[in-house]
């Protein structure tokens, strides 16, 4: 559970599920508006994915995105066929834009929710390394991760203790208004750090990357999105590293 504040003050929750196991993965999410924008801009957004796990990696089956609005409601959901993308969307894609998205669009890249599982997974010894394009059924958004150093958070809501500051750079390639892509590349927008926990997987010795906080420069000045609460296998999270005090 993640909580994102704008000017001090609690404006979205971000519920994310993750299910791994040794050959499938699923994961939901529920962001919603809360507080003074929940008054304003009542919105709603759920999402689902399901796919494999395989040696060369997580390969997504299918992708389903429900979003509801103060100005309406919109569906979107990708199927992956061998490599083919079929993609249903309420309202449709416009038709410049579907194109855009086809000259881009690959047999393995990922929606977000696959790419957030694909970040936890990385080598925790090397995190922060290269870009990845994800595909949420209307836009391709490039994530560019660079890594700055290990750090210790305190006063954090839930995680205090050893973390990765990393930086976050979010580049818009197709589906986007043509304004955005033109402004993105006269002025391109800034990357966002971003604070990775390394945590166990249960009882294991296996260690995945959890993301504590990232900080964003939004409509609402600067966003900051901290990690609330957590579990695995409903219990705590277990530092992989610890430090003294």
């Amino acid at each position: 559970t993640y909580t994102v504040t704008g000017i001090g003050l609690p404006i979205l929750s971000a519920n994310f599920n993750i299910s791994l196991a040794k050959n499938r993965y699923t994961a939901t999410s529920v962001v919603k508006t809360e507080g003074i924008a929940g008054l304003m801009l009542q919105s709603r957004w759920d999402t689902r994915t399901e796919g494999a796990v395989t040696a060369a990696g997580l390969r997504p089956v299918a992708f389903r995105a429900d979003i509801a609005t103060s100005r309406g409601r919109g569906a979107v959901a990708i199927a992956w066929d061998g490599g083919r993308y079929k993609i249903r969307a309420v309202p449709e894609n416009k038709p410049e834009r579907t194109a855009a998205l086809k000259k881009h669009l690959t047999g393995t890249m990922p929606d977000p929710l696959t790419a957030m599982i694909a970040t936890a997974l990385a080598t925790t010894g090397k995190p922060c390394k290269g870009a990845q394009r994800v595909f949420d059924g209307r836009r391709i958004v490039e994530l560019s991760y660079k890594f700055d150093k290990p750090v210790v958070l305190r006063g954090s809501p839930h995680y205090n203790g050893y973390a990765y500051r990393c930086s976050l750079k979010l580049t818009p390639i197709a589906g986007h208004p043509p304004e955005e892509i033109a402004r993105e590349k006269a002025s391109p927008s800034p990357a966002h750090p971003l604070w990775l926990a390394p945590v166990r997987l249960g009882n294991s010795s296996a260690t995945v990357l959890i993301p504590v906080r990232i900080d964003l420069a939004t409509d609402w000045g600067k966003t900051t999105v901290f990690l609330t609460q957590s579990t695995i296998n409903g219990r705590a999270l277990i530092p992989a590293k610890t430090v003294s005090n």
